[in-house]
């Protein structure tokens, strides 16, 4: 058994929220950030 796999398993609830929430501003940012570059793409 891989110990990141066991790390995962023995994370408490108020640690997997954690994780989960610094996870989805990760996806919300690199979303906007994509979307920033796109856009300032289309105006040059």
């Amino acid at each position: 058994m891989p110990k990141s796999l066991f790390r995962t398993a023995r994370l408490t609830t108020t640690e997997e929220k954690k994780y989960h929430t610094r996870t989805k501003k990760r996806k919300k940012e690199a979303i906007f950030s994509t979307f920033l570059h796109t856009f300032v793409t289309i105006e040059k």
